[in-house]
C-alpha cells in the first residue's frame, strides 16, 4: 500500500513530467509504477488514498497442513525401502489397499518437490551430463577424411551396390571412392590403405571421421587404423549431420546425377568407366563450386559469406592452396599434368560432355532391357 501522502508527492512529480512533454508510460516506468495505477489514482473520490488497514492482512492457513510431525512421517514413509523408487501416484493406492492414508497425491508431490526428492525416483539411471565433443578443425589438406558408404540401387529389390567414398575435409576433394558389391571391412581396409599410400600419408598425421556403423568401427578397420597410426573418430548416436560433408557428396552423385531407378548389377563397370572416364575430370577439373569466405557480422558472430569472385574450380583451389604452401605434391609434374588436362576444353564443353555420356549409358541400360 502506498500512502496518501506519498501518493500525492508522486502524482505532482508526474504531472510535471507529463507537462513537459514526457509519455504517461515512461514517466510512470521511471519510479516503479503502472500507468494504470496513477490512472486508478487519478479518478474522482481516490483523493483519500487507500483507506485499507496496514498491518491487518488476514493471513489463513489451512487445516489441513502438515504439522512439522507429519511432515517428517510423511517423509519417512516416502523414503521407506517399499516405497523410496515409487511415484506418488503409486504410493497412495498401494496405501490405500493397505487401509492406510497419509496425504493426497498432491500434498506429497509438493513436499518431495520441496525437499528436491521429486526426480529420479523410479530404478533408472540419473541423466549423464555429457559435453559438447570436440570438434574437428583441419588446417590443411590430408589432415581430416570423412567417409561414408551410400546405397545404390539395382534392379533387383533389396539388392544394391556400395559406394565407398572417402572427402577431405579441407579442400573438399574426393580422395579416393570404389563402388562393391557388398558392405565389408576388408575392402575398406584396402581402399583405405591405398589411398594413403598414393596421398603419402605419414604416420600421426590423419584423421578419419565416420558414422557408428558397424563396417566403419569393427575391429579389422581398427585394426588396419592402429598399424597405420590413423586417429579414429565417429558421430554421436543419431547425429547425423556429425558427418554431413561425407553424406551429402554421396547424396549429390546418387541422387542428382544416378537419381533413384533401379540399376542392373551387369552395368557396374560402364558406370565405374563412366565416373573414371567423364564425371571424375568434370567435378575435380571443370565443375565451380563456392568457397566461403568468414566475416564478422555487426552482433560478432563470425558468419560465412559466399562471393562471386570466389568461385573457383577444385583445381584451382589446389592450385591456391600450393601458392600458400598448404599444399606439397609428389613431383612437379602432377600439377602440370593436371593444368593442361583442364585446358584441353572449356568449363562448358566439360558439362556437356559428361551430361552426353550421361545420357547414352542411361540409354544403354534401357535398350539392353528392351532387347531382353
Amino acid at each position: 500500500m502506498t500512502p496518501c501522502e506519498r501518493r500525492q508527492i508522486l502524482l505532482g512529480l508526474i504531472g510535471q513530467s507529463c507537462a513537459s512533454g514526457a509519455r504517461l508510460h515512461k514517466a510512470c516506468a521511471l519510479i516503479g509504477l503502472d500507468a494504470r495505477t496513477v490512472q486508478r489514482w487519478r479518478r474522482p473520490g481516490n483523493e483519500r488514498g487507500d483507506l485499507r488497514a496496514a498491518g491487518k492482512r488476514r493471513i489463513t492457513v489451512p487445516p489441513n497442513k502438515f504439522s512439522q510431525a507429519e511432515r517428517q512421517a510423511a517423509l519417512e514413509l516416502v523414503n521407506s525401502d517399499q516405497f523410496r523408487d515409487l511415484p506418488p501416484s503409486q504410493i497412495v493406492p498401494r496405501l490405500a489397499d493397505q487401509g492406510l492414508y497419509v496425504a493426497s497425491e498432491s500434498s506429497l508431490y509438493r513436499l518431495l518437490r520441496e525437499v528436491g526428492q521429486l526426480a529420479h525416483r523410479r530404478l533408472e539411471r540419473v541423466a549423464q551430463i555429457r559435453s559438447q565433443p570436440r570438434a574437428l578443425v583441419a588446417t590443411g589438406p590430408d589432415q581430416i577424411y570423412c567417409w561414408d558408404i551410400s546405397y545404390l540401387p539395382t534392379e533387383v529389390r533389396g539388392l544394391y551396390f556400395y559406394l565407398y567414398l572417402f572427402v577431405d575435409l579441407f579442400s573438399r576433394q574426393i580422395v579416393g571412392w570404389q563402388v562393391y558389391d557388398r558392405e565389408s571391412a576388408e575392402l575398406a581396409s584396402g581402399l583405405l590403405q591405398a589411398i594413403c599410400e598414393r596421398q603419402g600419408i605419414t604416420p600421426n598425421h590423419l584423421t578419419v571421421h565416420s558414422d557408428n556403423g558397424s563396417e566403419y568401427i569393427n575391429h579389422k578397420v581398427a585394426k588396419m587404423l592402429e598399424k597405420l597410426r590413423i586417429e579414429q573418430t565417429k558421430s554421436r548416436s543419431r547425429q547425423s549431420n556429425d558427418n554431413a560433408l561425407a553424406e551429402s557428396k554421396n547424396a549429390s552423385v546418387v541422387r542428382k546425377h544416378m537419381g533413384y531407378a533401379y540399376i542392373p548389377k551387369k552395368h557396374a563397370q560402364p558406370i565405374n568407366i563412366f565416373y573414371q572416364k567423364y564425371f571424375n575430370p568434370w567435378l575435380n577439373l571443370h565443375r565451380p563450386c563456392m568457397f566461403s569466405t568468414n566475416k564478422v557480422n555487426a552482433k560478432g558472430k563470425v558468419v560465412k559469406v559466399y562471393k562471386h569472385a570466389d568461385v573457383k574450380t577444385p583445381l584451382e583451389a589446389l592450385v591456391k592452396l600450393g601458392e600458400l604452401g598448404l599444399v606439397k605434391f609428389k613431383t612437379e609434374t602432377m600439377l602440370m599434368d593436371l593444368l593442361a588436362q583442364s585446358k584441353r576444353q572449356t568449363d562448358l564443353a566439360a558439362a556437356q560432355e559428361m551430361q552426353q555420356a550421361k545420357s547414352e549409358l542411361f540409354a544403354s541400360f534401357v535398350k539392353q532391357k528392351r532387347r531382353a
